[in-house]
């Protein structure tokens, strides 16, 4: 829904209801956002909001895709190094939980002299509850020595959190009709526990 609260203050709110068979409850995600005219060439802009990931049927199923098996050799290509590494994928086995972001922003946007609009913005989001697999005891791998284990399993869960931020600086400017000529610079972070999505055919044994 839309408010004009005032002629200078302007607020829009949103409510989003999903649910779908893997994680088998029903999230809700509200939005707010509002927007002021601080003076006749000035405006602020504010936004916060909940969003759920949709559920990657990649990641859920990849227990199904079966076991890999890996044989370890010395620097010469042909004495083994121990028994042959399996690896396994498992579902989770807790109930699994929605991924989540919670996402907020703000900017302000001013006329500047000869007719070029200059807009400063921050937007911040935080994910949580994100879908990945990780194991309590991972392949350990000594050049010329035999792997740290003989089976390795990788579990389901929830654990994966993600955390991004941004500052953006834009500057446009309108001629007649429809042209206008726009320059925009823009500064940003983005840090994981859990950056490599580990499967059967990837070559990284690691987290």
């Amino acid at each position: 829904d839309r408010w004009s609260i005032t002629d200078r203050l302007l607020a829009e709110a949103g409510l989003r209801f999903d649910r779908d068979h893997v994680v088998r409850k029903w999230v809700t995600a509200p939005r707010l956002a509002v927007s002021y005219m601080l003076a006749k060439d000035t405006k602020i802009n504010a936004g916060v909001g909940l969003f759920y990931d949709r559920t990657n049927l990649l990641i859920i199923t990849q227990p199904l895709a079966g076991e890999r098996i890996d044989q370890f050799y010395a620097s010469d290509g042909v004495t083994p190094l121990g028994s042959p590494v399996t690896t396994i994928f498992q579902p989770s086995t807790t109930p699994l939980r929605a991924p989540r972001f919670a996402n907020w922003s703000a900017g302000v946007q001013r006329k500047l002299p000869w007719k070029v609009y200059g807009t400063l913005e921050y937007l911040q989001k935080r994910g949580r509850d994100i879908f990945n697999y990780s194991t309590p005891a991972p392949l350990i791998i000594t050049p010329g020595q035999p792997p740290s284990t003989s089976t390795v399993i990788y579990q389901l869960n929830n654990a994966e959190r993600d955390y991004y931020h941004s500052v953006r600086l834009t500057a446009r400017k309108q001629f007649k009709g429809t042209y206008e000529v726009l320059g925009s610079y823009e500064r940003s972070s983005a840090t994981s526990n859990a950056v490599v999505n580990l499967n059967l055919d990837s070559l990284v044994f690691a987290q």
